[in-house]
């Protein structure tokens, strides 16, 4: 088992009873998860044993590489997701590959994509400003 493996054991361990405790508290009719970090697959998942919906923005996004954590909680969120919500037409194939149902699925566009056009019509104030985005 390599290193990496063995520390996202350990985090997914560690780190799965975290949500319990605001999802009981709160009792929401429905959860909107966004990203793919480990907490959010461990929301979907006590979401899901809580009988409380999830809905997915960017769901069928994938890298098709399993050795990625941050795949297997992609995997792991759609399949518990009751909404999904795809950033592009090929999310929606790829959910339809993985069997999930097409009435749960939902092409809404891209939140970064949408979110930059709409600041990118403004101006920079000043000439020492830039707009950044960046991932891991």
């Amino acid at each position: 088992m390599r290193s990496t493996d063995r520390r996202h054991a350990r985090d997914v361990a560690g780190a799965l009873s975290q949500p319990w405790p605001a999802v009981l508290r709160y009792q929401p009719d429905t959860v909107p998860l966004h990203l793919r970090v480990n907490s959010t697959g461990f929301t979907a998942l006590v979401c899901a044993k809580l009988g409380i919906l999830v809905a997915h923005v960017e769901a069928g996004f994938r890298s098709l590489d399993r050795t990625m954590p941050e795949e297997v909680n992609r995997l792991l969120i759609d399949q518990f997701s009751d909404l999904l919500f795809t950033p592009s037409e090929d999310g929606n194939q790829e959910l339809t590959r993985e069997d999930i149902a097409p009435e749960k699925t939902n092409f809404v566009g891209s939140v970064m994509i949408d979110r930059h056009k709409r600041i990118s019509d403004r101006p920079l104030r000043r000439a020492d400003q830039a707009l950044v985005t960046s991932s891991r």
